[in-house]
């Protein structure tokens, strides 16, 4: 059954689509639209307690109730790393031909658009974007599809004044910078299948603990990297196909062709045995007992030691958990350090 409706010509909703973070830009749109004349009612805002539906309903009935009227979707859009499903569906449901006809306009609040709607208005976020928007709202016939124009009559110094008020309201708001991750230590994630879990939780000691993680390491996959996680066993960039055994065996190679077969004694191969372990640990939610022994890094010309920790476990839907391990560096090991690791290693 078809959902169109004849609306009156005073029926302009208008949707501001939006990531919750984006709230604050969202906040000063809809209050420049409710001062040129758009009542509140007539606009839906997720994140502002007045407008974002009934409590007690569902969240996509709210939503769809008022897509289904609206004329006009504004979708503010900021970075393409981010997650923007909801948004997405929301745009989808405006533009179902079984609704309303919907205009899409796209606020492009920064260098960054979405591919999906390329071919829709995308409004930069400068003087002459705005401006073009601002005239466009007022005086084009169907930018409400099937509505006269806002305001033909409007004077071109109003516009100018409302397009200024309008880009200084959402200045303050635009995002300064691109989000982005510094990674202080070097890590790599390993995932481990949840049939290997099973075996990793029964109790058992130490030594016990290192021979079962030892028999499984081909099963624990890296699946993630960065900064100098996988550099310190001599890989240059993130390989597929990699699991705790490759990477061990790849370090145990280079060690031997930097250093010789002096660092590959039992002394130096302790931490392999330690982060077994723990591994164990973790999978049966154990507090750590780290002994902090170092591994001599292999990436070329740095003397360094570091220390692989895990530091979180994620377990996904599947059963299968994520543990990330992360590669604290530590002090050079000079040969006052080595005798005190030498009662570590033999205790």
């Amino acid at each position: 059954m078809s959902l169109r409706k004849n609306p009156s010509e005073q029926d302009r909703k208008i949707f501001i689509s939006h990531r919750h973070r984006d709230k604050k830009i969202a906040d000063s749109l809809r209050t420049q639209l409710q001062s040129w004349g758009i009542h509140e009612n007539d606009i839906f805002q997720s994140s502002h307690y007045k407008k974002s539906g009934k409590i007690g309903r569902p969240i996509k009935d709210n939503v769809r109730q008022f897509l289904e009227q609206t004329k006009l979707v504004i979708l503010i859009y900021t970075y393409p790393d981010m997650n923007w499903d909801y948004c997405m569906y929301e745009c989808g449901w405006a533009t179902n031909p079984a609704t309303l006809d919907t205009n899409v306009i796209v606020f492009q609040c920064t260098e960054y658009s979405p591919r999906v709607f390329q071919d829709e208005l995308l409004v930069v976020t400068d003087i002459d974007g705005i401006t073009q928007f601002v005239r466009q709202f007022h005086k084009d016939e169907d930018f409400f599809p099937g509505l006269p124009a806002f305001n033909k009559s409007l004077d071109d110094e109003s516009l100018e004044t409302r397009s200024k008020n309008l880009l200084k309201a959402l200045t303050p708001c635009l995002p300064k910078q691109e989000p982005r991750t510094i990674v202080r230590w070097g890590y790599f994630v390993l995932s481990i299948p949840g049939d290997i879990i099973y075996s990793l939780q029964k109790p058992a000691s130490t030594s016990e603990s290192y021979k079962i993680c030892n028999s499984v390491k081909k099963s624990l996959l890296v699946t993630d990297a960065a900064g100098f996680g996988l550099r310190h066993f001599g890989y240059q960039n993130f390989e597929p196909n990699l699991n705790l055994e490759k990477i061990i065996e790849r370090w145990k190679a280079n060690t031997s062709n930097l250093y010789g077969e002096e660092l590959l004694s039992k002394e130096h191969l302790n931490w392999i045995n330690d982060l077994c372990f723990e591994i164990c640990r973790s999978i049966r939610n154990e507090s750590p007992q780290l002994s902090w022994i170092p591994m001599k890094s292999v990436y070329p010309d740095i003397d360094w030691w570091v220390c692989p920790v895990i530091s979180a476990v994620n377990y996904d839907p599947d059963g299968s958990a994520n543990l990330s391990i992360h590669m604290y560096r530590m002090d050079k090991i000079d040969d006052l350090d080595k005798s005190f690791f030498k009662k570590i290693f033999t205790r």
